[in-house]
């Protein structure tokens, strides 16, 4: 950010591989987030000291989540597994454990749903950006 500009935490999408931990870490991710849970894709994350959110949907891999340390967890895709009544009663169970980060479906509309969840740190989404370009390498377009 410019001095005097916003300040901004930049992350690094869709992380499917322990050499695009690397590769994003190199460039400066400050996050990593996944679609899905890879225990080596983790490890790699952990190993590098980077924060990582791997996408979860089931009781199950919220524990396995737990299990590796990530007590900061993408809820994906949120919209398919029920929207916000959903993730209220996957999350219930482990209180202040974790955090969510819902994406997949999560729109302007149902955003504020998410957020008055307790158990949400934060939604995202690829409409969060006005995009330009073809979309093979588009740049958002910042204010």
């Amino acid at each position: 950010a410019q001095a005097g500009g916003p300040t901004v935490l930049v992350g690094a999408g869709t992380v499917l591989s322990e050499a695009q931990v690397h590769h994003a870490v190199r460039a400066g991710a400050s996050f990593l987030v996944a679609p899905g849970l890879c225990v080596p894709v983790v490890a790699a994350a952990r190993a590098a000291g980077v924060p990582m959110l791997p996408g979860v949907a089931t009781p199950s891999e919220i524990e396995a989540g737990l299990r590796l340390g990530c007590r900061m967890l993408k809820l994906f895709p949120a919209a398919t597994l029920g929207g916000p009544a959903a993730l209220a009663a996957l999350g219930a169970p482990y209180g202040s454990r974790v955090a969510f980060v819902p994406t997949g479906g999560v729109s302007a509309d149902t955003m504020g749903d998410y957020l008055a969840l307790p158990a949400v740190l934060a939604v995202g989404g690829s409409w969060l950006l006005k995009m330009s370009g073809s979309g093979d390498a588009a740049q958002p377009d910042l204010p």
